[in-house]
């Protein structure tokens, strides 16, 4: 479960950095608009980066834990509520069947899954 669980995280990066590189391609200036959607891509990024963290070190710094659900709860409530305002046309994009899959993944990771006991850390 715990590879599933790092796997999943690396999806997330990847899904934010993409997010990040696609803003290049499609925005023709560095415009306000392009600035949010390369922010988004960083959040994910950066929640990518909080979930590896909690799977590597959930064990011994229960803060990490909590952080780490806090952040996946609120990119789950941001999918849900995206899904919610755009209807099932949102899922034209392959990608966000794959972010609303993985964000709920993680969400369950963050919340369920127990943290595997290391030794030797770090």
């Amino acid at each position: 479960m715990e590879r599933l669980d790092r796997s999943n995280g690396w999806l997330l990066f990847a899904i934010g950095i993409l997010h990040c590189s696609v803003t290049f391609v499609i925005a023709a200036a560095p415009t306000e608009t392009a600035f949010w959607f390369f922010s988004g891509g960083l959040a994910l990024v950066y929640c990518a980066a909080l979930n590896l963290l909690r799977v590597r070190y959930g064990a011994i710094a229960p803060g990490v834990r909590r952080a780490c659900a806090a952040v996946n709860l609120s990119l789950l409530a941001f999918v849900v509520a995206y899904l919610a305002a755009q209807g099932l046309g949102a899922f034209r994009n392959p990608g966000t069947g794959v972010l609303t899959a993985s964000a709920l993944a993680a969400t369950a990771f963050s919340l369920f899954r127990k943290p595997a006991a290391r030794s030797g850390l770090p």
